[in-house]
């Protein structure tokens, strides 16, 4: 082989190659710069997206006392919930339970039956978050009215509680106090019927039940009724006085005088010593002792003698003074003239219907 040839395919191959790989450098540039041309530069970010306000409620300032009030209330701790009451009145309490249950505490602890009144008139200008709570205060707004003796003004009170709950338990019973007044004893049971019906440990109107009862000569029906009420509340002695009575009109002599010595020395009641004072004038009783009528009747005027029955109880001790005046300290009957119909007790239903 040409020596020439050997030195020249080599330099050949060198010049081509270099050619060669300066074309491919150039283009891949042109490409790359190309790209960059063609992408766009990245959109800004968007700005940060501002979360919607939410206005924070500022809470009623009354609100704590209202939730103690009520717990305590719940609890039938009335002094404690009569005090948070009024701490939530004073910072503007709108809802009228506030101020009626002020007003009833305000007449069950401390008896002030003014302060009750207008707090009871104050809340039924309110509003109630429930309406069985303005049901309740017409109801202990219409049974003051009762115990005052204001018949049209307790009657409207208590049909308004009852048009707004017609199964409201404190108005049926405000409701059977009136019929009973009235003497419709049978409408008076029926609706007593509910209100057990509804709390059978409703006392007063089991008690009220017993007396409407024996109106109706129910006799039996009255002394279970009226143990009942005793057993549920068995530190109220006009209960076993209201037993009592029936037992004497029955003619069970005995039993009355254990009710009435148990009401006597447990409670010294006025009540139990008045019907202690007037069984012992009781002619056809074989106990018949003028000399404890007029002691008992006494006492009865001593203890009573700023309360309700005052004037009734007066009127006994008088009669009695007049007995013993006339007639020797005792005269026991014959035997065998007992009667259910004794004529001390020819009243009886009609003064235990006016306690």
């Amino acid at each position: 082989m040409n020596k020439k040839l050997v030195y020249l395919i080599p330099a050949m191959l060198l010049f081509f190659g270099i050619a060669f790989l300066n074309i491919n450098c150039g283009g891949e540039v042109k490409a790359k710069v190309e790209i960059k041309a063609e992408t766009p530069p990245p959109p800004p970010p968007p700005p940060p997206k501002e979360e919607p306000k939410i206005e924070q409620k500022q809470a009623d300032p009354w609100l704590g006392d209202l939730d103690a009030g009520d717990m305590a209330w719940n609890q039938r701790d009335y002094a404690r919930a009569r005090e948070s009451y009024k701490a939530a009145l004073e910072k503007g309490a709108p809802q009228g339970r506030v101020a009626g249950r002020i007003g009833y505490i305000d007449n069950k602890l401390d008896n002030n039956v003014d302060s009750a009144l207008q707090k009871y008139e104050e809340a039924i200008g309110k509003t109630f978050d429930d309406q069985n709570d303005k049901a309740a205060v017409y109801s202990w707004r219409g049974l003051i009215m009762y115990n005052s003796g204001k018949g049209d003004a307790a009657t409207a009170d208590i049909d308004a509680a009852l048009q707004i709950n017609p199964k409201n338990v404190l108005a049926l019973y405000g409701k059977a106090l009136i019929l009973t007044d009235q003497g419709k004893y049978k409408d008076a049971i029926g609706i007593l019927n509910q209100v057990i019906a509804a709390d059978a440990t409703h006392h007063p109107a089991i008690n009220l039940r017993a007396k409407c009862e024996i109106q109706e000569g129910e006799y039996e029906g009255s002394i279970a009724d009226f143990t009942k009420a005793i057993e549920l509340a068995p530190d109220l002695p006009t209960y076993y006085v209201n037993r009592a009575e029936i037992y004497i009109i029955g003619g069970e002599y005995d039993k009355a005088l254990k009710d009435l010595n148990f009401a006597k020395d447990k409670f010294e009641n006025a009540e139990a010593y008045a019907a202690l004072g007037t069984l012992y004038m009781t002619k056809n009783w074989s106990g018949y002792d003028i000399a404890k009528a007029k002691e008992y009747t006494q006492k009865a005027v001593e203890i009573n003698k700023e309360e309700n029955y005052s004037e009734k109880y007066s009127k006994l001790y008088e009669t009695a003074k007049k007995l013993d005046a006339g007639a020797t300290t005792k005269t026991p009957p014959s035997k065998g003239t007992e009667s259910k119909s004794d004529e001390s007790y020819s009243k009886s239903k009609a003064m235990m219907m006016n306690k």
